[in-house]
């Protein structure tokens, strides 16, 4: 651990400059700051005495959140969306109307990822600074907790009336680490088309200790209701989905034949979930020899190649030796493009297909009136009950033999007879006059705290 003058000593002067609302450091915590590696195996401890103490708990024991505190009028309230991960940011939408709402001071505070913990200092550096640019460009940062010389600034130290979360990986214990002291809510990146309860409700040391928790929808909300240890229904709050209605407010302006003057876009969108204990979802193995071969056969087409961030990682864990080999095949090739950078959504609103083996796409494309192709393998965690509701829009795909029939006759020929269930769902999934769900979100705070 460092003292708290070298604590001091690594703050990110960029940061500071922009918002002395926040401190890195403040004196109650400047001392706990640690070396990465070492904080990642206490947060690994941490994590194991939670999940312990979760068999012995008694039904009906646990935490009483931090609800907001209300503010001095002559101070702004301070939301700070503690992120790590732009590829997988989904919520510009409640930042910006948050932002735009007098009273408030909205910022991002960086945090490394669950992934940029296991790499070496040296690319944890790099990767991390590319995440705190790429923020940047979205909002103001007022927190960077990657201090310089690899050191992680204790979170506790965070001054914040409010932190917004995304995705409890890699912080699965923030809000219990802040209770007492900064009140947590959760809007979820994904929405629930798998059903892995536990992980989207139910984490003993995050989901007990949020304030409140946004879902897409009174389904998800009864789904978490269900689910056994999940956090209180009372303080779900089925505001609608983000993602959705970017999606949405994105269809408006395009046009309903992205490429109708150019060669075909078709996007393929691989998950990254391939080791036994992970949802199982990735098709890797057959798919990517599979869509080789496509490529190859349809030179007048385009093929945009969007893997999971974790993608890579997991290939490297789990099939040593196979990533580069088919990085460099597929890059070869005239007709295919890697897009792995920035928010996915304008590389899938120029498709005029998905193939994919992920879960939020399903929903989220559904939207853009185009065929959906599931990559799917029998070992696979099951739809969860929105996920469910769901199938009838996509085409169902468990080996390369079926996802090429479905390619030759949906894509090829133009065949297609789930685009009127596609359009049914569409409409289900965003109907006219849905809420907002930033200007819901926004209510909920603002109702908090008084203003």
């Amino acid at each position: 651990m460092r003292s708290g003058q070298d604590g001091d000593e690594a703050a990110t002067p960029a940061c500071d400059a922009q918002n002395n609302l926040f401190r890195h450091a403040p004196a109650a915590y400047a001392g706990r700051n640690m070396k990465v590696p070492l904080a990642r195996i206490q947060g690994l401890c941490r994590r194991a005495v939670w999940r312990g103490l979760e068999a012995v708990r008694r039904p009906g024991d646990g935490p009483a959140p931090t609800a907001p505190r209300p503010v001095p009028r002559d101070r702004p309230f301070r939301v700070v969306f503690l992120v790590c991960e732009s590829r997988k940011w989904t919520q510009q939408q409640v930042f910006d109307c948050l932002a735009d709402t007098p009273g408030l001071a909205v910022s991002f505070a960086l945090i490394p990822s669950d992934l940029a913990v296991r790499m070496s200092a040296a690319d944890r550096a790099r990767h991390h600074a590319s995440q705190v640019a790429a923020f940047a460009a979205l909002g103001p940062v007022s927190c960077d907790l990657l201090g310089a010389g690899d050191w992680l600034r204790d979170l506790r130290g965070l001054e914040a009336d409010l932190v917004m979360l995304q995705q409890p990986w890699g912080m699965q214990d923030v809000p219990r680490r802040l209770a007492g002291r900064i009140a947590c809510a959760h809007i979820s990146y994904e929405l629930g088309v798998i059903d892995d309860s536990r992980q989207q409700a139910a984490l003993p040391d995050f989901h007990p200790w949020l304030w409140r928790m946004f879902v897409p929808g009174p389904l998800h909300a009864r789904m978490i209701r269900r689910t056994p240890g999940a956090i209180d229904p009372a303080r779900v709050i089925a505001s609608g989905s983000p993602r959705l209605d970017a999606w949405r407010a994105m269809l408006r302006g395009a046009s309903s034949a992205p490429t109708a003057s150019g060669p075909r876009i078709v996007v393929w969108a691989p998950h990254h979930s391939l080791g036994a204990r992970s949802l199982r979802l990735g098709t890797f193995d057959w798919s990517a020899p599979a869509m080789l071969s496509l490529a190859r056969a349809q030179p007048d087409m385009r093929f945009v190649l969007r893997p999971h961030p974790n993608l890579w990682y997991a290939l490297e864990r789990f099939r040593p030796g196979t990533a580069e080999p088919f990085r460099q095949a597929w890059q070869a090739l005239p007709n295919t493009r890697l897009c792995e950078e920035g928010d996915p959504l304008p590389a899938l609103m120029a498709a005029d297909a998905l193939i994919t083996d992920s879960a939020s796409f399903l929903a989220e494309f559904l939207l853009s009136d185009r065929p959906i192709l599931r990559l799917s393998r029998p070992d696979s965690k099951p739809l969860s009950e929105f996920g469910a509701q769901l199938q009838p829009g996509f085409y169902d795909c468990p080996d390369a033999a079926t996802l090429q029939q479905h390619f030759a006759a949906v894509i090829l020929a133009g065949l297609d007879p789930l685009q009127a269930p596609r359009r049914a769902l569409a409409a289900a999934l965003c109907p006219p006059g849905a809420p907002v769900a930033a200007l819901r979100i926004r209510d909920e705070i603002l109702a908090a705290i008084g203003r």
